[in-house]
């Protein structure tokens, strides 16, 4: 099984998506003593508060810091230069997303979204500004044409890649902007730990299936202090969202070995291969991305191997193993 990069640009298709309640970037906006007066993306400054990160420095192009985006997902990824998007791929996709776009020119500001669920500290002279709605029922964007003109180049180019990347987000049944803002400061800065990192070492590269949305997973084997086994599952893509950052589970004492077989029904599934085995377990996903996902696996004799995403404890989607095969 091999894995392929996920281009992440401007993959949006109008006739899948019925819509919901749309989205939105925020601004920070912060006024100096002299009333000199500067605009931010939210997910920026928050990257920001971050020691760990290196943010980019705006180009004065936004093509430039569009595709510079764009390529340091495929880096993230554990792509190279040859697997960088075409300066014409990169081109069309800043085109498609421009056009989507209708000026905000009124005098008073775009009314705010409210979800940000958290927000951080910010100074006094700072306040928040909604930037731009995505419109689901429309497929339009709406942008405050003042606060636009007062982005550099790489906060504009953030926030096209936000809004991209929420609206598939909220595809994933996420409500708020934080997982969205957690993924425009992976792609804006260096610092974050690629998806891929220690992949050549698993034994097993596997595939899962559930309510549209697919799993890319590999299995690392490791013995314990125990004289059993660890098995660390490593996600390169979890239950529909594409991972840049490294992202694991690990289930202790859990003998992972599976063979494929088909039901009654001609469904193929991934099965343990013993017939002893009772297993439900649930671990925490470790990750630079977000805090709040766990994931639960079934692994019992005579059933397929089954998983379950938690946000916050509540189940959020499942996934079937489908297939599975030795990492080469």
């Amino acid at each position: 099984m091999k894995l392929v990069f996920v281009q992440i640009i401007f993959l949006l298709n109008l006739n899948a998506w019925a819509g919901v309640d749309g989205g939105g970037g925020m601004a920070v906006v912060c006024k100096s003593s002299d009333s000199t007066e500067t605009v931010e993306l939210l997910d920026i400054f928050e990257a920001k508060l971050n020691p760990k990160l290196k943010i980019f420095t705006a180009s004065g192009n936004l093509f430039e810091d569009y595709s510079k985006l764009n390529n340091n997902i495929i880096r993230l990824q554990g792509g190279v230069n040859a697997d960088f998007p075409t300066s014409a791929q990169n081109e069309e996709a800043l085109r498609r997303i421009l056009s989507l776009i209708d000026w905000h020119t009124a005098t008073e500001p775009l009314p705010q979204v409210h979800d940000y669920k958290q927000l951080p500290e910010i100074p006094s002279n700072c306040k928040f500004q909604q930037l731009a709605i995505f419109y689901d029922i429309t497929f339009r964007v709406e942008v405050d044409e003042k606060l636009w003109k007062q982005l550099d180049t790489l906060n504009q180019a953030a926030l096209l890649k936000h809004e991209a990347l929420y609206r598939r987000e909220r595809e994933l049944d996420e409500v708020t902007s934080e997982s969205t803002r957690s993924l425009v400061a992976q792609i804006i800065s260096s610092g974050y730990t690629p998806v891929r990192e220690g992949f050549k070492n698993a034994e097993l590269i596997c595939s899962g299936a559930g309510r549209n949305q697919v799993t890319y997973l590999y299995v690392h084997k490791d013995p314990n202090e125990m004289n059993t086994e660890d098995t660390l599952l490593q996600f390169y893509q979890i239950f529909g969202h594409q991972m840049l950052v490294k992202t694991e589970v690990k289930f202790e004492k859990l003998f992972f070995d599976v063979e494929m077989r088909t039901n009654s029904l001609g469904d193929v599934g991934m099965y343990p291969t013993s017939s002893s085995v009772n297993k439900i377990l649930k671990s925490k996903v470790v990750t630079e991305h977000r805090s709040d996902w766990e994931v639960e696996l079934t692994f019992i004799a005579n059933q397929p191997v089954k998983l379950r995403l938690l946000r916050d404890g509540k189940i959020v989607s499942h996934s079937v193993l489908t297939a599975c095969s030795k990492n080469e």
